[in-house]
């Protein structure tokens, strides 16, 4: 694609992995009022959102193909007399942006045992959010650390208790909470983490850890739970679907009774995804739980 500003061209390739950004054209660049007409003018138009490729994307950049930067260097070359054209590629982006200042952790890509990739909702939109849970021999103590709120800690005490209804089932001991002692830990400590979406993440990463089955990370997940294993609806939903979105996953897993908030997401979003709806943790474990493995 191809743009052209103040009669010069700028080239910008990789448009599948691109998000846009605004031109700020700094005005010591700009000698002449006739190039500030120009500018001034070019500002107001739709034209002015360019695409570029660049690693710190953010929801409504994914959500409304645009976002905003200051793009230094590039202003540079772009009002130098010197330069006719400018091509925008993945090598030169940080050179025109600078180094990424957010940068996310992926998932991992290899099934693993105990580790469960949720979806969670902040004030800036949503996250990936891996919820991590690891056994050892003890006492039947649970804990739990990432710095979680009371209601995201019951969800984890509901969880356990619907494990150790279900044990059997899965492979579990059934006097696990007895002579094992369960830590489940969520990443980033230092951010406050709260709500009740994590139950089925939670119940997941259980299961998992108990039972030595590996789960699927190309999947992601959120629902509340009951004691009886229903999956309750939970908000959020578009943000959650653009941060998976981001993290290139594949299959989500939400509550049936969240179907209707499927309308608010954008179609190219949607159309990365294979979406499950679920009622039960059941139906949850199902996808997400790979079978055991035989010696």
């Amino acid at each position: 694609m191809v743009f052209s500003i103040c009669g010069r061209r700028l080239a910008i390739d990789d448009l599948k992995f691109a998000i846009p950004f605004s031109l700020h054209f700094c005005r010591a660049a700009v000698t002449d009022r006739d190039s500030k007409k120009r500018i001034g003018a070019f500002r107001k138009t739709e034209s002015l959102h360019i695409v570029c490729v660049v690693t710190q994307m953010t929801d409504e950049a994914v959500e409304d193909d645009r976002a905003e930067a200051e793009v230094g260097g590039f202003q540079v070359d772009m009002l130098s007399d010197e330069c006719e054209s400018v091509s925008i590629t993945p090598a030169v982006v940080e050179k025109y942006l600078g180094a990424p200042r957010y940068l996310r952790d992926l998932p991992e890509k290899a099934p693993q045992i105990g580790v469960v990739n949720g979806l969670a909702y902040t004030t800036v939109g949503g996250e990936t959010l891996a919820v991590e849970c690891a056994t050892m021999p003890g006492s039947g103590q649970l804990q739990l650390t990432g710095q979680l709120g009371d209601v995201m800690k019951e969800s984890a005490q509901a969880a356990r208790s619907w494990v150790r209804a279900h044990a059997t089932e899965y492979g579990v001991d059934p006097e696990f909470y007895k002579n094992l002692d369960i830590h489940v830990h969520v990443p980033e400590g230092a951010v406050p983490k709260d709500g009740p979406s994590a139950g089925v993440t939670m119940a997941t990463a259980l299961v998992s850890a108990l039972s030595g089955r590996r789960v699927r990370q190309d999947v992601a997940m959120t629902g509340e739970i009951t004691l009886r294993g229903r999956v309750l609806p939970i908000g959020g939903v578009k943000e959650k679907l653009l941060a998976a979105y981001r993290a290139g996953l594949k299959t989500i897993l939400l509550p049936r009774e969240n179907k209707k908030d499927l309308e608010d997401v954008p179609p190219h979003v949607l159309a990365q995804f294979e979406i499950v709806l679920t009622d039960t943790i059941e139906d949850v474990l199902r996808v997400a739980l790979l079978p055991a493995q035989t010696e």
